[in-house]
This record gives structure tokens, C-alpha cells and sequence, in this order.
């Protein structure tokens, strides 16, 4: 019996990491319906109650050692795990996180056990130690799965295990499919969808007052002279890096004018809930990668405002234009008109023959572990 040890940044009130958790767990539960899967996860949530053969084990030093050895294969579930795209408090925080999970590649590889990086990211890259840990998790690692084109590129260019290599497209696109399918309600034409997330940490040249000086007004502008509806999203709960503060501030703001026109959904343990409001927009501003592939799958009419690369990095992979990516540094009349445009647009392109691609691909990732 195969016993998989799964790690990622789990239980952080982050939705979209439960989103690719529970992808991950289906998809290997699939491929090896006898196996005992050990998750390593701040909390667990009701999303995974359906599934049998798990355990959830906090990512504590002490319970974790039995597991280097009882288990037989290592799973670092997706995201952009290897960056160094924040400031410097952060960063400190970042790289030991990062050199956490070379120490637990090295310790299944030196095993002989096999090491997968599944639905992973790379970059921005600016710094020669995280160049380093990057070499380094490439040669410890006997698949790299990563989740979109640049990172593939940038991992090409290491020239290093070519063979192991892959490029397939954000695993968590499995579960918010398998859960919007299950939806049977008409979109409403008047219902726009925002998710925010702080600027505070990252690196670029920028802070949250972009949100309150510039972004709140156009939408509180829009929202006085409109009869349209807002469903706010935070994907990030929690207290860490929380998109509740933000989404607090504009919620008020909207409120203030007009009650009834004005909801606030908080992650808390209801994943199925947030996709469910989130297929009923028409229009969905994206500030959360997951929330932007969320709004993708639900066939909302994406805008996407990058807080970090990876955001960049997916409208490249869907080939969203131009005018609905909005970048925050540049000239703020012109962001502005980008927006009102956006709202009042008549035509998008149609996504559902992308979506569908792409949903079959992401079935047949499993073809990597059979190989």
C-alpha cells in the first residue's frame, strides 16, 4: 500500500489552496484508490469529509519525523512556492519556508523514495539564493509538474532533468469545475464580483493605499450612478495576510450608499458557497489568482488586477487582453477608463471551449504519475 505524504501551505485560510488540496487528493486517490494519504495541514476543513484514507497531521516537527520514514512518496502540492517576489521582513519568512521543504525532499530522497512537485509555480526570481534553492529542489525532485508556461520556461532554461519536466495548467481547476457543475442557476447581468488581497507584501512598488485612494472611489463612483449589484470576495481569512480588512473597507463604503445592493463573502470553511456566488456574476474582478481562475471556470467576464507575477502569468496562459489587465503602477487615468470600460463592454470572448481543453488536460495530469 502506497502512503503518501502530501505538504503545501495548507489549513491557512487560504481558498485557494484547499482548491488545489482537494484536487490533488482526488487525483491520487484515483490513481492509487489503496493508499493512505498523510496531509500536513494547519487545520482541516469540511471539504475533505468525503474522502477516506486521510490523515491530517499539523506541521509540527515532532509528529511530522515518523512520517519521513513511514511514508514512501512526497507530494509539495501547488502553488508559487519558490519566488522571492516580497519585501524583506517577509522574505526572511519566505526562505525558510522554502528551505523547510528542500529539508523534507532530502530526507525521501536520500531514501530512495520518490519526491513530486505537483501544480507548482516559479518566480519572480531576482536573487541568487533563491536561484540556488531552485537548483536545488530541481535536482531533489523526480517530477516537476509547474502550473503555467513562464514557469516551464524559466525551469528549461536551468537545463537541468529535462525528462521530468511538465507543464500542465493549475490543478484546482479539477474541483472548481466538479463543484460549479453541480450549479444549475441562470448568471445575472447585473452582478459584478471583486476579490481584493494586500498589496503590503509584495515587492512591487506599491501599497494598499492604491485600494483606498484610487480603486474604492471608481467603484463607489460606478455604484452611485449605476443600478448594478456587488458581491465582494475574500479568499484569505484568517488573521496572516488577511483580504478581510480591504474587503471590509469597500463593503462599508458600498453599504453606506445603497444596503441592498452589496454582499461580503468571507472564506470560512465554505468553499462550495464562494463558487456558487461567484458563478452568479457576470463581470468579476480578480485580485486572487484563485479567485481569477474561479471566475474563469464559472465563465465570468474575467479583469484581473496582479498583485504578484503569477496573476501575469495566467491571463498570458489564457490569452486575456490587454485591456482587462489592469496594472496598478501605471498611469492611473488611463486605469480608470480600463475599469468603466470593462463595466460597460457588451462583448468578451467566449471561454467555454478554453475551459473545457483545459479541464480535460488537467484530468489526464495522473498520466505523469503512471509514466
Amino acid at each position: 500500500m502506497k502512503k503518501i505524504m502530501i505538504i503545501g501551505h495548507y489549513g491557512g485560510d487560504n481558498a485557494g489552496d484547499e482548491l488545489m488540496l482537494y484536487s490533488i487528493i482526488a487525483s491520487l486517490l484515483r490513481l492509487y484508490p489503496n493508499s493512505q494519504l498523510y496531509i500536513i495541514a494547519k487545520k482541516k476543513i469540511s471539504l475533505y469529509h468525503k474522502f477516506n484514507k486521510l490523515e491530517f497531521f499539523k506541521p509540527n516537527l515532532i509528529k511530522i519525523i515518523p512520517l519521513l520514514f513511514e511514508s514512501n512518496m512526497l507530494i509539495l502540492g501547488g502553488g508559487t512556492h519558490f519566488h522571492d517576489d516580497y519585501n524583506n521582513k517577509r522574505l526572511i519568512r519566505h526562505y525558510f519556508y522554502m528551505l523547510k521543504i528542500l529539508l523534507i525532499s532530502f530526507s525521501f530522497k536520500i531514501q530512495k523514495k520518490k519526491v513530486y512537485y505537483l501544480s507548482v509555480g516559479v518566480g519572480p526570481v531576482n536573487k541568487h539564493l533563491t536561484r540556488w534553492i531552485i537548483n536545488v529542489a530541481n535536482l531533489l525532485s523526480d517530477m516537476i509538474i509547474v502550473r503555467d508556461t513562464r514557469s516551464f520556461k524559466y525551469l528549461q532554461s536551468l537545463k537541468l532533468k529535462q525528462e521530468n519536466l511538465f507543464f500542465n495548467f493549475d490543478i484546482s481547476v479539477l474541483s472548481i469545475i466538479s463543484i460549479l457543475n453541480q450549479i444549475e442557476v441562470e448568471k445575472d447581468d447585473k452582478v459584478y464580483g471583486i476579490s481584493l488581497t494586500s498589496f503590503e507584501f509584495s515587492d512591487q512598488k506599491i501599497d494598499d493605499s492604491y485600494w483606498y485612494d484610487f480603486f474604492f472611489p471608481i467603484i463607489l463612483k460606478y455604484y452611485q450612478n449605476n443600478n448594478c449589484k456587488f458581491k465582494l470576495f475574500a479568499f484569505r481569512s484568517g488573521v496572516r495576510e488577511s483580504d478581510i480588512p480591504l474587503c471590509n473597507e469597500l463593503y462599508k463604503m458600498l453599504k453606506e450608499f445603497d444596503p441592498v445592493r452589496v454582499e461580503l463573502f468571507i472564506f470560512e470553511n465554505n468553499i462550495e458557497t464562494l463558487l456558487k456566488e461567484i458563478y452568479f456574476c457576470k463581470k468579476f474582478i480578480a485580485c486572487r489568482y484563485h479567485s481569477a481562475i474561479t471566475a474563469f471556470c464559472a465563465k465570468c467576464e474575467l479583469f484581473i488586477i496582479p498583485y504578484h507575477q503569477k496573476l501575469i502569468d495566467f491571463a498570458s496562459d489564457i490569452s486575456l487582453l490587454d485591456q482587462f489587465i489592469l496594472s496598478p503602477i501605471n498611469d492611473e487615468c488611463n486605469n480608470e477608463k480600463k475599469i468603466y470600460d470593462f463595466f460597460d463592454s457588451k462583448t468578451y470572448f467566449d471561454s467555454q471551449e478554453l475551459v473545457n481543453k483545459i479541464y480535460i488536460d488537467t484530468q489526464n495530469i495522473l498520466k505523469y504519475f503512471e509514466a
